[in-house]
């Protein structure tokens, strides 16, 4: 669903949708946050959220172990260092993000 220009904020109610492998919403007009509940989805391997209005922290993915491909770049996240549960998706060999300071660890 890139490129649709869609609007508004991401529904919570998305994290019930427990096959879902691929989240494309990239190239949207999304605002707010990505929901917190995000992380329920674990058999995602690939989410896009490039290129949208999104804001605040990036979420906490802990447990999205099949997660392969994150793409949360040119938003308005907020500034921050990398945070620790990157570390602990085994499956992530692709992020592009715009708003992580460092890496250490």
């Amino acid at each position: 669903m890139d490129n649709n220009q869609f609007s508004g904020s991401i529904p919570t109610t998305l994290s019930l949708v427990r096959t879902l492998e691929v989240i494309r919403f990239d190239w949207n007009s999304l605002i707010g946050s990505v929901p917190s509940n995000i992380n329920t989805l674990i058999s995602l391997k690939a989410m896009l959220f490039s290129n949208n209005k999104l804001a605040g922290l990036m979420p906490d993915l802990t447990g999205m172990n099949l997660l392969g491909y994150l793409d949360m770049s040119n938003n308005s996240f907020e500034v921050a260092d990398v945070p620790t549960w990157i570390t602990a998706l085994p499956a992530l060999t692709t992020l592009y993000s715009s708003i992580l300071r460092k890496f250490s660890g």
